[in-house]
Order: C-alpha cells, then structure tokens, then sequence
C-alpha cells in the first residue's frame, strides 16, 4: 500500500470514528452534523424505474443527512459498462461510485480501476453482511464491492395443494420429483422453471452443483465438470422438465410465474426477485397459496448468489464520502425501502431477520437457508461459451437426443479450450 493510500486510510477511519458509528443488527448509521457538506458524488448506474427513481430517492436522503450532494448518472443497461470502461480508461475522474455486474468484476479490478475496500470495512461491519454475498464481491480474496439488488433460486410450492395430498415440504431432489409427478396430469403439472436458452437454465444448473457437492472449476482454477455429481444434477434438471407444461423450452421466468399463478402447477423453480409475483392478488389467482424453501441436496441447501454491487471509483477525489455513500445503501433501512419499492433484497443479516419484512416478502427465510451453502453466479470471461453448451446440452438432454455424462463430458470438452 503507498504511503498516499496509508495517507487516506487513516483519514478514514478517524472519519468514520468522528462521523459515524454502526448500531449492530441493523446497520444503522448515526451522523455527526452533515459530515460530508460541500462534497458532491457522481454515480453511475444503469437508467430504468423503479431501480432508477428508489436510488434517486435515497442520494436525497443521504444528501439530507450527510450535506453530500449525490448525482446519478443513469444510462441504458446496454450501455453501462462501455461507459463505465471509457471513462476510467480516459482518466476523465468522471465517477466516484460505479453500479457494476459482477461478470466486470475481473476486467474492471485488473484495469485498477477499483478501490479496494477491506481496509474500508471494520471486521465488525464485515460480520454484518451474509458472508456468501460479500464473497461475491471479491476479487482474489480482495473486496472491491458492496452488494446489493440480491437474489437467488428458490423452490416454491403449493402451500393447499401439498397439505390435501399429504406431502411434505421437498427436502431432497428425489423429494421434488415425487411431489411433481404426484401433480402431473389431467391437464395439471408438476413444476414451472424457464427452460429457455437465455441463462436461466444454466443458473439453475448452478444453484444445484454445489448441493451435490460440485462447481464447474476446481480449487486450482481448472474445469473439473466432468464429474458425477455434475452429471447427476444434469439429469435431475433434465428430470424436472418432465413434469412441466408443454413449450416449457420456450419458458423463460415470466412464463413460467403465469403457470404458477394460473395454478397450472403445484411447484416452481423460482427467482427470488420475482418470487412476491406468486402471492399478488392484483397478478395471481393463486396468491396466499405459496410457500418457499431452498433446494436441498438430501437436506442440505444450495443456492446461487445473484447480484449487483456498488463499487468505489480508485481515482475518486472522495474516497471516505464515496465508501460511506455504499455501506449507508446497504444498510437494512434503506433496504427495507429498496424492496419496497423494488422487490429486491439485501445484503445484511439483519434484512432476513426483520419480521416485518418477512411478513411481506416470505421468501426471506429460504433465501438465508440458500446461501448458507451458495457460489457466486459464474462471471468469467468464458462464460457465455460456456452457458451456450451447457444450455444445449440441458434441453437435449430432456429430449432424449443427449445422455446427462455426454453432456458433462462435452462442457469439459469446451471449457478445457477456455481455460
């Protein structure tokens, strides 16, 4: 670290010693009068409602506590990252905090363009956060986030349905395609889940590798999918499409959520940022008929930690203020505004602790459970290579033209080349 850098550390910690203290629990911060007044932040996140109005909503706040001035630059998710990658490749100083996808992460931290954050954060404050969500968010074990807009894959079920039949709550694999099958027929089905070739399908495949105990590299960094815990949960995904209606090829989650809430099924592989469609009356005729549980691998859970995250411009001229801004948006207060207003979870503990929120978001519960055992969604380079096979291979599996070990064997194949 430079002597700069050592420099600026120490300011921040007698900042945040002056400044601001954290109520544990809740990651509640208290201010010193307007602590930041006269400073402004520029922040650079993708445009679109209501993600884009609830930010602006809470730079206000912020504002009003702090005296920091924040403004958002908003630009279309297509956009975002060249535009992010122009201007600190340009050295222009034009953002001091980046709303980044986790698959920059790696192209981002080795063009230096990232303040890394573990010196930011005390040990404590790292103790606030779901451990598994702030892993996302390193890169070689440094920190270069704080994550936010969270979700994750869970199981929803039929509440009414699995109670008149006698069934219990899937614990296992073999417990969901009981519980599908039961379901299937007479123009009813099992299970809803997006099959479609859009990433989805492989996200699920993702979420259910580690519960058998598998990942698609191994701890060296080399592909090591050619395994049979991964050809097992091949053929437990390719299993699952049997007991879904017809065209679930052509499903992606909006499809897949109307089957579920036009009670068509009795099971849903869901996202958990679309989960609170289930129990919408204004969308659902099933609504207040949905419960949630994690995927578990013979009782273990398993989930995929889906995210975005705030990250701290290295050349920002206002590092203290700029780290303060993203820790005050993760906090639960703000969060429990954020899901709210957008559905979206948060990153601490205390989020999925709050009773109140998990009276209106049920889901919470499952979600914790799935990211006690939970990967970072796969953000290499070679991965969209990678999702293309591995989503082939998926379908043609279910379709009988592909065996789950050949699939397997092929993803190998194809990553070997990658790596």
């Amino acid at each position: 670290m430079s002597h700069q850098r050592r420099g600026n550390l120490s300011k921040v910690i007698l900042g945040v010693l002056l400044v601001s203290f954290l109520v544990f629990g809740m990651g509640l911060s208290v201010w010193a009068a307007k602590p930041f007044e006269g400073i402004t932040l520029v922040v650079s996140r993708w445009a679109g409602d209501p993600f884009e109005s609830a930010t602006r909503v809470l730079a206000d706040r912020f504002e009003e506590e702090t005296g920091c001035k924040i403004i958002i630059d908003a630009v279309p998710w297509e956009n975002l990252r060249e535009k992010q990658i122009f201007e600190m490749a340009s050295g222009t100083g034009a953002y001091d905090i980046l709303y980044i996808h986790p698959f920059w992460y790696a192209e981002m931290v080795n063009a230096g363009f990232l303040l890394e954050l573990d010196d930011y954060l005390t040990e404590e404050e790292k103790g606030l956060y779901v451990s598994s969500l702030l892993d996302a968010c390193r890169v070689d074990g440094r920190l270069y986030g704080i994550p936010d807009w969270i979700a994750t894959i869970i199981l929803a079920y039929r509440t009414d349905l699995l109670e008149e039949a006698g069934l219990d709550v899937p614990e296992s694999w073999e417990d969901v395609l009981e519980v599908a099958k039961h379901f299937t027929g007479d123009g009813n089905y099992g299970i809803a889940l997006p099959a479609k070739r859009t990433g989805a399908l492989a996200d699920i495949f993702s979420t259910l590798l580690p519960g058998a105990g598998a990942w698609y590299l191994d701890e060296t960094g080399k592909p090591n999918i050619n395994t049979p815990e991964a050809i097992e949960t091949a053929a437990f995904v390719a299993e699952m499409l049997k007991y879904a209606p017809p065209g679930v090829l052509n499903f992606h989650w909006d499809e897949a959520g109307n089957a579920a809430m036009q009670g068509k099924v009795a099971l849903m592989v869901a996202q958990s940022v679309n989960s609170s469609w289930l129990n919408d009356p204004n969308r659902s005729t099933t609504a207040g008929k949905w419960g949630f549980t994690s995927f578990k691998y013979n009782g273990k859970p398993t989930g995929l930690v889906q995210n975005y995250a705030w990250s701290v411009a290295s050349d920002t001229q206002h590092p203290e203020a700029a780290v303060a801004f993203i820790k005050w948006l993760s906090e639960t207060e703000q969060q429990r505004y954020l899901a709210e207003a957008t559905g979206t979870a948060g990153a601490m503990y205390s989020f999925y602790e709050d009773e109140e929120l998990i009276s209106s978001m049920p889901f919470l519960t499952a979600m914790l459970e799935a990211f006690t055992n939970a990967m970072p969604q796969p953000s290499w380079p070679q991965w969209a290579e990678m999702q293309e096979t591995l989503e082939l291979s998926l379908q043609n599996i279910y379709l009988g033209n592909e065996e789950p070990a050949e699939a397997m064997q092929k993803l190998q194949a194809v990553m070997e080349e990658l790596f």
